[in-house]
């Protein structure tokens, strides 16, 4: 077996939030959910986290960034789950959402 197509269900990643918005985190809680987009910085395609407002919480730049937008494209939806807040840095693990 492998290499005969990519898991996107499998796909879970920790990573920090990148630009955090600190209106935004400072209403998020550990164990909150945080919608996962395409969205644009510069020239490079990034992943952005929205709250329940559809508030952008900030970006994400995980290791498998262009595995996310692929399968996200393909229509799997991911959430970024609030690990860890410390000084302004967010810990978040960015997992297959509820379908």
């Amino acid at each position: 077996g492998g290499g005969e197509g990519f898991d996107c269900m499998t796909l879970v990643e920790r990573t920090s939030l990148s630009s955090p918005v600190p209106e935004i985190v400072s209403q998020l809680n550990d164990g909150d959910q945080l919608r996962v987009i395409i969205g644009q910085q510069g020239d490079a395609e990034v992943l952005q986290a929205l709250d329940g407002n559809d508030a952008v919480a900030g970006s994400l730049m995980p290791p498998g960034l262009p595995s996310f937008i692929m399968c996200i494209r393909q229509g799997v939806e991911y959430v970024a789950v609030i690990q860890q807040r410390e000084r302004g840095r967010v810990t978040v693990e960015i997992r297959p959402g509820a379908p």
